[in-house]
């Protein structure tokens, strides 16, 4: 039994010294040569888990080879804050900001210097975004797992190469695989990110929960272990430190200017006396239960060395009320009744050297020691300890839509669907072929420096929202606000302010003819759901079939092509811009501010067919034709797809109104397609 003494004249904070001093003691003796101690035949038990954390990182700056976590939680740690920036990163890729913000954390370790290079250097800046990329594709299509998988094989060596490295990969497994359970609960990337800030501000208490988030320990490699008092009850360890035994663990109950107690009554029920008539008495029982808890304590830890057992002390045994803790260094009369020797505490000379006169095998040691680093050994095969363990990925399961199945052959374009993303800012070389002599169109040329997919979206907000009883060319000040919302650019030369042109657009589109009588101006309210949502279950749906059943129908250039055993899981999800009824019936109708080109021709006829063809929308429009399909099948009791189910309406609305016809695609699909669809989704045979 060594009692380390440790000077009174340095007690500043006594917690941190004697903390500091511990963690030079153990890595003096693992550096020492001449007697070898194993890192795994140490033990370091204190009274709380938040001692736990300060002694860790005090062992971690010394080269200490350590494992234990206590009970804090994984996502009250550094890394989640880290975690946390990276999964919003991947949330709001085209936020620069988050992603430098990312990137500056641990888990990527990019300085300030390296981010203000990478801003000169734009390929290695292609090569940081084509990185985050891959990861929010990852994380859309095949879950967070394998985000997790695959930043921890990318940067497990520049981790381990810290002090707590293990540290680090283990709560970084830990926060993956928490991430991914919750995942099979949660509807789609967002809903998990939600969680997992709920998670983390919420009061977790001792839960199930609470206790499935307590940190793990990083290795089961001979390593010093730190755990508290508690803890190590029924457990035994070659060499033991108790650098808390003297620390109660409320303020000093003796003292005489304290006017509460904290006591248990007859019943074993905490009572708090606040200056009551018998708080003299309730204050002796509230030393009476510190007392006996702290023997408690010093009991189980003296208990659980085979070998040694080193203590620490002051080396004061007068009160110290100048520092808050009076009768500190009676803690030699705990020491001497633990040993048996309770007769040694009445002593008025040196206690702790009576104690060592008495006792066989009680060591004093003095003074403080000079801090020692322990050099370890590289640790060997980063890769395979960051690959290991880790759950199997779940089966590809996700959210899925048309923009997703339409782009299984586009590897290099894998965003997941935003708003009015698939029209894009420039015709394809087969659409901008003009027939010869038509010449271009001045009102299509108004609009020709304005496109892309934020023009989109705030088209479809114009005309989600409606024009109310004022006509769109008097509303200018409202298109300019929602231009500005989406932040449309407007490129090239400009002779003239595209405002008066986008309010005429959208009248147009309100007063143009898409059938025989039918102008969307002209319908009520009731007759009109605009953004219908739809989400429905797929298990198992056999995907790759779709080609075949297209070909039946004479449709196989509508197919974009996707893996030969390419099967969905998970759910389908959209939004169709606008579902309606009329004429008896309920429509789909989809709206569309792609550039198509400035002559008509590529507007009407052959051209629009190219156009809807080039960009799969037919087959958008018969996926929303069957979600369609599926929620009248779900709300009419005598529901029959002959009856009920209408057209699907692609409205181009550059063209709209300035012909007959232009800017209008309309198809009414056979029963046969939309069943056979809708079978081959809910993974049933499909129909002929």
């Amino acid at each position: 039994l060594t009692l380390r003494l440790l000077p009174v004249a340095e007690r500043i904070d006594g917690d941190a010294l004697a903390l500091s001093a511990c963690a030079d003691d153990i890595a003096a003796a693992l550096a020492d040569q001449s007697n070898p101690v194993a890192a795994g035949d140490i033990a370091v038990l204190l009274d709380t888990n938040r001692r736990v954390q300060e002694l860790r990182a005090l062992l971690a700056e010394r080269g200490v080879p350590l494992v234990g976590a206590g009970k804090s939680s994984v996502l009250d740690s550094a890394l989640a804050d880290d975690l946390q920036l990276l999964l919003h990163a991947l949330l709001h890729p085209g936020d620069m900001a988050a992603m430098r913000g990312a990137m500056a954390t641990r888990l990527f370790g990019i300085g300030a210097a390296d981010l203000l290079r990478l801003g000169n250097a734009p390929t290695d800046w292609q090569a940081w975004l084509d990185r985050f990329e891959d990861y929010h594709w990852r994380w859309q299509r095949l879950g967070i797992l394998p985000v997790v998988e695959d930043l921890l094989h990318a940067e497990a060596p520049r981790l381990l190469a810290a002090a707590d490295g293990e540290r680090v990969l283990t709560d970084l497994r830990h926060l993956g695989e928490l991430l991914q359970q919750a995942a099979a609960d949660c509807y789609g990337p967002e809903q998990l990110y939600a969680w997992f800030l709920a998670e983390r501000r919420g009061d977790r208490g001792d839960s199930d929960a609470a206790r499935e988030y307590q940190l793990r320990i990083e290795s089961e490699a001979k390593r010093v272990r730190l755990m508290t008092l508690h803890a190590s009850k029924g457990l035994e360890f070659e060499q033991v430190y108790l650098p808390m035994a003297w620390r109660r663990k409320n303020p000093a109950p003796a003292d005489p200017r304290r006017n509460l107690a904290r006591y248990h009554d007859d019943e074993r029920r905490l009572r708090i006396d606040l200056g009551g008539p018998e708080l003299a008495r309730h204050q002796q029982t509230e030393r009476l239960e510190d007392l006996q808890e702290r023997m408690r304590q010093l009991y189980v830890g003296l208990t659980r060395a085979r070998r040694r057992c080193v203590v620490y002390a002051w080396d004061d045994l007068q009160p110290t009320a100048a520092i808050g803790h009076p009768a500190r260094g009676a803690f030699d009369v705990l020491l001497a009744a633990a040993l048996a020797a309770p007769e040694l505490a009445g002593t008025e000379d040196d206690r702790f050297a009576a104690l060592a006169a008495q006792l066989p095998g009680l060591v004093v040691a003095e003074g403080l020691r000079a801090r020692v680093d322990v050099e370890c050994a590289p640790p060997a095969s980063p890769e395979r300890r960051a690959r290991t363990p880790l759950p199997a990925p779940r089966p590809d399961w996700g959210l899925h839509s048309f923009s997703s199945l339409t782009r299984w052959h586009a590897p290099a374009d894998r965003e997941a669907p935003q708003g009015a993303e698939d029209e894009r800012e420039e015709a394809t070389p087969e659409l901008a072929i003009d027939r010869v002599g038509e010449p271009a169109h001045p009102e299509l040329l108004r609009l020709a420096s304005i496109k892309g997919p934020r023009f989109g979206d705030a088209i479809h907000q114009l005309l989600e929202e409606g024009a109310g009883a004022t006509p769109y060319a008097a509303q200018a000040t409202r298109i300019r606000a929602v231009l500005a919302r989406h932040a449309v650019e407007v490129r090239g030369p400009v002779t003239t302010d595209p405002v008066p042109a986008i309010g005429a657009l959208l009248d147009r589109t309100l007063q143009a003819e898409l059938a025989p009588g039918l102008r969307l101006a002209s319908l009520s309210a009731h007759q009109q759901k605009p953004e219908f949502e739809f989400a429905f279950a797929l298990d198992d749906a056999a995907w790759h079939r779709a080609a075949d059943l297209l070909a039946v129908h004479g449709l196989r250039e509508w197919w974009p092509g996707a893996p030969v055993d390419a099967t969905l899981r998970g759910l389908m999800k959209g939004y169709i811009d606008l579902v309606y009824a009329w004429d008896g019936r309920f429509h789909v109708l989809d709206y569309k501010t792609n550039w198509l080109g400035q002559r008509m021709s590529a507007y009407t006829g052959a051209g629009l067919d190219a156009a809807m063809a080039e960009h799969h929308y037919g087959l958008q429009a018969l996926i929303y034709t069957v979600a369609l399909h599926r929620y009248l099948d779900q709300r009419l009791d005598d529901y029959d797809p002959d009856r009920y189910l209408g057209e699907a309406c692609y409205v181009f609305v550059r063209a709209l109104g300035l012909a007959p016809g232009a800017g209008v695609w309309r198809r009414r699909f056979p029963r046969s397609l939309i069943e056979g669809l809708d079978a081959l989704l809910d993974a049933r045979e499909t129909a002929a």
